[in-house]
């Protein structure tokens, strides 16, 4: 599931687009939320955050805590393949390994953060010393 969600920025059945009604569904109520401003809202699950704008998921973040990604079910990443991508040479490989094209976002990539995006679609990899978190966004 991650080579798809980097690949695509589908994480499993979750994607860009979806109501909240539809990923409540799929995923039950979140562990926290915030304050809806501007008919924009965040919900949390473990490691897994979801952005919503007028009811419609225009965001998806995994941040990944030592070395793991705690998420919920029926969505799982492959801890040993999460493992080879923890630093931005594995990660570089990994892509390259499976055809995934990328670039270096200029605009994100700075003195303590590397930012790697997915050509055609709208996948950033965000690496300080390791990845800390795998972002989807419509922006």
């Amino acid at each position: 599931m991650l080579q798809e969600f980097i690949a695509d920025g589908m994480i499993g059945p979750i994607h860009l687009g979806m109501s909240k009604r539809a990923v409540q569904s799929i995923l039950g109520d979140p562990k926290a939320t915030s304050d809806r401003r501007k008919g924009r809202e965040l919900w949390k699950y473990d490691d897994l955050q979801l952005g919503f704008h007028q009811d419609t998921m225009c965001f998806i973040g995994v941040y990944i805590m030592d070395d793991s990604v705690k998420l919920p079910p029926p969505l799982i990443f492959d801890e040993r393949v999460l493992a080879q991508v923890m630093r931005l040479e594995g990660m570089e490989k990994f892509l390259l390994a499976n055809k995934i094209a990328f670039e270096l976002d200029e605009k994100l990539t700075f003195d303590d953060q590397t930012c790697l995006r997915i050509v055609g679609s709208k996948v950033g990899l965000y690496f300080s010393e390791k990845l800390h978190s795998i972002q989807v966004t419509e922006q």
